[in-house]
């Protein structure tokens, strides 16, 4: 019995904290800060990416938008992964996958790495 109730109460802290950072992450980001293998690569991104921002939404959308010569905007949908440790974003029309291990989540500050051929560090700010 204390093994079924032990149980009860971490399913319930595990949800609990899926909510809040679901919560933290449905808003409006713009980038502060790029690192590409760790060297600051921010005026860098913020040139090639002017107005660079990201919109999550409750219901498991992203928009991304940017503005080179013109407007680009990309949609599709976002969850948590491995113990809430990961975010998945799969992008519309193409199915693409990029996974980001979340290393900091706060209501004002979300910050996220990606490892591919480079290893690559968002800090994103709420707008």
């Amino acid at each position: 019995m204390k093994r079924l109730f032990s149980f009860f109460i971490v399913v319930i802290i595990i949800t609990s904290m899926q909510g809040c950072a679901k919560t933290y992450l449905s808003q409006t980001w713009r980038l502060y800060k790029y690192e590409k293998n760790g060297v600051d690569q921010t005026s860098n991104f913020l040139a090639a990416y002017q107005n660079y921002q990201i919109v999550f939404d409750k219901n498991g959308n992203y928009t991304m938008s940017w503005t080179t010569i013109i407007p680009f905007t990309v949609t599709g949908t976002w969850r948590f992964t491995n113990g809430n440790t990961k975010l998945e974003l799969t992008e519309d029309g193409s199915g693409d996958i990029t996974i980001y291990d979340k290393n900091k989540l706060t209501a004002s500050e979300l910050d996220v790495t990606h490892y591919g051929s480079d290893t690559e560090k968002f800090y994103l700010e709420a707008k």
